[in-house]
């Protein structure tokens, strides 16, 4: 099976480029653009997700277990490059509409909850604004670092685990002492690589944490 799952792979590389394409003329374009740049974005996302779902009954239709575990590693991929479009989308929308809501409407009438505001305070506005979108995204990349570098580390445990059980079993067929001692050694081993990544793994999760913390003392300094 997942025969298919190439050409949703190629489709969905065409969607997100076209996504983030659209992204950009909707953070920079005029307030006016709004109304029809938003419909097609919307309308691109749901393609996406569809998509996505399609890739997902792909790989659980595939009967090989080590097969069926790789392909899963690659929609998981996809799933977090579409959470951090739509995270890119939400903030370009929520920024546009702001800009529209302090500097006047699509028709050009001022709304009155800010028709009287002076322009200095409205510039504050919009500055503490991107303040917010910039550590929202930097924050929502420390998460998605985070789920990669959870997703490797749960790739190279599971690899650990086939390798101790293949020792394990081949432990149990060997009746000559010195091949057990060796099977013991080399399991020995193997147990402290495994350590050893989850040490690893570990102290990313931690690192990240400590930039995620950073980030947001030096936006609100």
């Amino acid at each position: 099976m997942t025969d298919l799952l190439p050409e949703y792979e190629q489709q969905f590389a065409t969607l997100t480029a076209e996504i983030t394409s659209k992204i950009c003329l909707l953070a920079n374009g005029s307030p006016s653009r709004v109304g029809t740049s938003i419909p097609d974005l919307e309308s691109l996302i749901e393609e996406a997700k569809d998509l996505l779902e399609r890739m997902e009954m792909e790989v659980r239709d595939c009967t090989d277990e080590l097969q069926r575990q790789r392909h899963n590693l690659r929609v998981q991929s996809h799933k977090m490059e579409f959470s951090r479009l739509r995270g890119e989308y939400n903030r370009a929308r929520e920024k546009t509409e702001r800009i529209e809501l302090l500097s006047g409407g699509r028709d050009g009438v001022m709304y009155s909850g800010t028709a009287g505001l002076p322009d200095e305070m409205r510039e504050q506005l919009l500055q503490d604004s991107d303040k917010l979108d910039i550590t929202s995204a930097r924050l929502t990349r420390s998460y998605q670092v985070a789920l990669e570098t959870e997703a490797i580390g749960a790739e190279i445990l599971g690899d650990l685990h086939h390798q101790r059980s293949t020792i394990q079993n081949a432990r149990s067929r060997v009746s000559c002492k010195l091949d057990l001692d060796t099977s013991s050694r080399v399991l020995g081993a193997m147990l402290r690589r495994a350590l050893q990544h989850r040490f690893i793994v570990g102290a990313v999760l931690v690192f990240v944490f400590i930039i995620i913390l950073l980030a947001i003392y030096f936006s609100f300094r």
